[in-house]
């Protein structure tokens, strides 16, 4: 259990525990699968990703991992993968995007629009709400 995952449990426990877990959220180094082919070395030299994006449920997903062990227990193979603190992802993100973090984890967390304008908005404003 890493920090992220302590401060979700934290969260569901107690609902007075979502601010820190969305402060840690954007300060986290995050694994971000990328649709861009080639390999991890190939991508890291050239940059501009762009990032892997899943339909389910008519609501498109953009995968996030805070490890990328978990990126690939998830994947069930190696992905080449882009790291962004999830500060940066939020600025990035469009409003109609759903995250799906941490997925195939104990301690996964799908997070919805509405939810990520928040975390935007902390992001955007650099204070806790």
């Amino acid at each position: 259990m890493n920090a992220l995952d302590e401060a979700l449990k934290a969260y569901i426990e107690d609902e007075t525990k979502q601010q820190a877990y969305y402060e840690l959220f954007l300060k986290t180094d995050l694994y971000v699968p990328i649709a861009n082919q080639g390999s991890q070395e190939d991508i890291d030299k050239e940059g501009g990703v762009a990032p892997m994006l899943l339909e389910s449920d008519d609501k498109v997903y953009m995968m996030l991992f805070d490890t990328p062990e978990r990126l690939a227990t998830w994947a069930k193979k190696d992905l080449p993968y882009a790291i962004f603190s999830g500060a940066a992802i939020a600025q990035f993100t469009p409003d109609s995007l759903y995250w799906a973090v941490n997925m195939g984890s104990e301690y996964a967390k799908e997070m919805v629009p509405d939810e990520i304008a928040f975390i935007k908005q902390m992001a955007v404003s650099g204070s806790t709400v």
